[in-house]
């Protein structure tokens, strides 16, 4: 599965740590929410869209994202 391309597991594998709320809407703007007192955990949560989709990332290097995101908020 490493270097795999294709699937995006960073919303599922944020899941597994945190709670949040995703919206994608048809523009293709996504809102993001979490607990107030979680506030870096949605704009982390929110740049890491922004990149995995800006680079395409591979399975294996979104879950890297996901632990540098789990670790911030």
């Amino acid at each position: 599965m490493a270097g795999r391309k294709g699937g995006v597991v960073l919303l599922d594998e944020v899941a597994d740590h945190v709670e949040f709320e995703v919206a994608i809407g048809r523009n293709g703007r996504v809102w993001v929410n979490a607990r107030e007192e979680k506030m870096k955990l949605t704009l982390s949560l929110g740049r890491a869209l922004q990149e995995v989709d800006e680079k395409g990332l591979t399975v294996e290097e979104q879950r890297e994202v996901v632990k540098r995101v789990v670790k911030s908020g």
